[in-house]
């Protein structure tokens, strides 16, 4: 039997042993990429707490201000970390805080889909040069993992080697080729990752009550005990108020003049009005006079009235009672109303309003149609009353006027029932196209859209 032995050439054993302690240096000796491994704590937005993050879906870092404030700390402490924009579409890489990269984000998840990138904390898991998805069958390069199934990379591209023209990707932050590689050489395992996206959209609007539209140029409406104004347009501005003014008017002749006495109706008197009830001579009492001035808002009345002290000294003293009520934007030229030179604002007329409210009601009672047959005798005419709302049984008092000029106006004070309180509230309005219609808008805006509450 013959036997081989075959020696190993000593230059080969010593190659073999070089290369095996060559192989060892390489693994143990040679720089690997560092593993970053932070543990985050932040303040809170008041500061008096702290809040430790655990990676993951963090949906309060849609509220901007906290975002905001996370990432201002994240400088402050000087991370290396990621920020990933969604709603400026933009990826920043920060090396100590500071921002050293910047690209655009291409596709981003789809909104309202289940692969909707979620805002939050996370963390580079792994890094793949060339990622591979059995699930979208594509190859995805620059491949940086975040959070299991959601990615950073570049374009991605099918095995034979055309790219993926989707303008969503499948839950992945999709950059450019060329920015990709940049962020995945900037970028190192375990290194935070921002994702951030509003949760909603602050918009800059509100609420606010629905104004009734009123074809008034100006008005103002108000409680004549605690001054709240429920609704206001150009309250300062002076407008012609037609017979409103004899609201005045009556002020003056029941300060001045005995409402029992009887006067004669002058030869100018008879002038155009709405209801024509009067005769030169004629012997009329004053209160009769004022209830056609206040009711059917005759022009004839007012006249008559204004010879017992002179016309003049009439006008005189309306201006000065205007003026001792508070109506310092009042001015009056006749005591009808039927000149544009009868002026006043809605402010000043609701100065008026709470003087008869408080003051001289027995006005507002005529102006309803409502007299004290125990001290007064039985009116002389059979009154057809010309101010709206006088047969409505929250309706307090007031006055309207219609001219060319002036359009139609009105003075107003309804009770309003607010559940079981009763509260005097007043309506003005000028300038209007349809007073009727204005009014009845405004006391239902009142009405629907506010509650009284007794402090």
């Amino acid at each position: 039997m013959v036997e081989f032995s075959k020696k190993i050439p000593i230059g080969w054993l010593f190659l073999m042993i070089f290369l095996t302690i060559l192989i060892i240096v390489l693994i143990y000796f040679i720089p690997r990429e560092e593993i970053k491994n932070y543990s985050i704590t932040i303040n809170s937005l008041d500061d008096n707490n702290q809040i430790e993050f655990q990676y993951g879906s963090w949906p309060q870092l849609g509220d901007v201000n906290f975002f905001n404030n996370v990432l201002k700390q994240f400088k402050e402490n000087k991370i290396d970390f990621v920020e990933a924009d969604l709603d400026q579409m933009k990826l920043a890489v920060f090396e100590n805080g500071e921002k050293i990269k910047e690209v655009n984000i291409t596709t981003k998840g789809r909104e309202g889909s289940w692969w909707e990138t979620p805002v939050g904390l996370y963390k580079i898991e792994a890094k793949h040069p060339n990622a591979y998805s059995s699930f979208g069958r594509v190859y995805m390069p620059y491949s940086l993992v975040f959070e299991g199934n959601f990615l950073i990379h570049g374009q991605p591209y099918y095995p034979n080697g055309k790219k993926v023209s989707s303008q969503y990707s499948g839950g992945c932050i999709r950059l450019a080729d060329e920015d990709a590689k940049e962020i995945y050489d900037l970028v190192s395992v375990g290194m935070p990752v921002l994702v951030f996206k509003k949760a909603f959209d602050v918009e800059k609007s509100t609420y606010q009550y629905k104004i009734p539209e009123l074809t008034a140029e100006a008005y103002m409406v108000a409680d004549l005990k605690n001054n709240f104004v429920f609704l206001e347009k150009n309250r300062n501005q002076t407008m012609p108020i037609a017979s409103i003014t004899k609201l005045i008017t009556s002020l003056v002749v029941l300060d001045y003049t005995n409402i029992e006495r009887f006067i004669s109706v002058p030869s100018d008197a008879l002038v155009f009005t709405s209801v024509p009830r009067l005769k030169v001579g004629q012997k009329i009492s004053i209160l009769d006079l004022l209830s056609l001035l206040l009711i059917e808002s005759s022009n004839e009345a007012g006249i008559t009235l204004a010879t017992y002290l002179g016309p003049e000294k009439t006008i005189e003293r309306m201006n000065y009672q205007a003026k001792s009520i508070g109506m310092e934007n009042t001015n009056f030229v006749d005591p009808n109303g039927s000149s544009l030179e009868n002026v006043s604002t809605p402010l000043d007329l609701y100065q008026l309003a709470k003087y008869l409210y408080f003051n001289r009601s027995f006005v507002l009672n005529i102006t309803k149609g409502i007299f004290d047959n125990d001290s007064y005798k039985e009116p002389a005419f059979n009154f057809k009353n010309s101010n709206l709302f006088y047969d409505d049984k929250n309706f307090v008092g007031g006055k309207m006027g219609i001219t060319t000029g002036s359009r139609e106006t009105m003075l107003a004070i309804f009770n309003i029932p607010f559940d079981e309180e009763i509260r005097p509230v007043a309506f003005i309005a000028l300038r209007s196209k349809d007073i009727y219609a204005d009014i009845i808008k405004m006391v239902e805006f009142v009405k629907n859209y506010y509650q009284f509450a007794n402090e």
